[in-house]
Order: C-alpha cells, then sequence, then structure tokens
C-alpha cells in the first residue's frame, strides 16, 4: 500500500485517491452510485444452484414434450423433439422471464433477480443482449462463469459485464 501526501488526493465522494486510481474511482461512482448499499450482490453458488434449477425446468418440460410425441409416434422422434424443444425453448425460457420480471423461475426459486447497474429492470431488448452473451460465456469453456469467482465486489459473470448488469437478492 503506497501513501501519498494528503495534498496530493482527491476526494471522491467521501474517499481519497490518488490521481493514477482517479479515473478507476470515477467510473467505479458512475456505475455503482445510484445503487446504495441497498442491493446486496449474489455469489457464484446461489447463481449456480439457480441456473441447475432453471435447467431442471426446461429439461423436465422437453422431455414431457418428447415423451408425448414418442409415444403418438416413435421413440427416435420423441427423443429428436426433446432435444429440438430444450434449445428451442432455452432463449425464450431466459428472454421471457428476464424481461418480464428480471427472474426466471431457478432464480425466483432462491430469491435473486437481475437488475441494470442503476437497479432498473431488464426490458426484453436487454434481456435478450444478455442471453446472446450468455452464450458467449458458454463458449468460452465457462470461463465466462467462473469470472463471477474473482470478481470479490460485485460476482459479475463475462455476460454480466458486457451488459452491465448485476444479480441481487430480491427483496
Amino acid at each position: 500500500r503506497n501513501e501519498f501526501p494528503r495534498e496530493d488526493l482527491v476526494d471522491i465522494k467521501g474517499g481519497l485517491v490518488c490521481a493514477t486510481c482517479k479515473p478507476i474511482a470515477l467510473q467505479r461512482v458512475d456505475e455503482y452510485d445510484s445503487l446504495g448499499l441497498n442491493f446486496k450482490t449474489a455469489g457464484f453458488g446461489v447463481r449456480f444452484a439457480a441456473l441447475f434449477l432453471d435447467g431442471i425446468v426446461l429439461m423436465l418440460t422437453a422431455a414431457i414434450l418428447g415423451l408425448i410425441l414418442g409415444v403418438l409416434t416413435n421413440y427416435t422422434v420423441g427423443l429428436i423433439v426433446g432435444y429440438v424443444c430444450y434449445y428451442l425453448l432455452m432463449p425464450f425460457y431466459n428472454i421471457y422471464f428476464l424481461g418480464k420480471n428480471g427472474a426466471t423461475l431457478g432464480k425466483r426459486a432462491v430469491k435473486i433477480k437481475v437488475i441494470r447497474m442503476d437497479g432498473s429492470s431488464l426490458g426484453y431488448g436487454l434481456a435478450t443482449g444478455r442471453f446472446f452473451a450468455y452464450i458467449l460465456s458458454f463458449c468460452t469453456i465457462y470461463i465466462g462463469f467462473i469470472m463471477a469467482l474473482f470478481d470479490k465486489e460485485y460476482a459479475r459473470t463475462l455476460h454480466d459485464r458486457i451488459c452491465k448488469t448485476r444479480v441481487v437478492y430480491a427483496e
């Protein structure tokens, strides 16, 4: 830790910052100040639990649809339809629930939600963008998700950073 003379420091929101750290401090003030201390960030574990529950919801839905078609036609058709339904349902499920109320069924079950950096809701446009950024988190061999373990302040993933969102505990 470096020590600087008081006259060389700049006061930003009651905190003294050196000239080198000033740009970073101002950026954080812009991004996070309006949130205040009212939001508690959801950590990696609870976010993983929500993702797991969402996976179960999607798999069960796809399996039921596949089973119905499998009984009506044959097993192979049912299996194919089940897989196709899973991958077709995933974007609509995520975009619909995040756009509508900021939380999928899995997130609601563990009492967390996704918000913009200013605390407002996502809306369908940002929810769509976040879904595609979420796919990017998968494509990076899960590094996009693992990033949350190393972001001690806000536990943000790659898709949170791209879309400027946070996952917080719902009130």
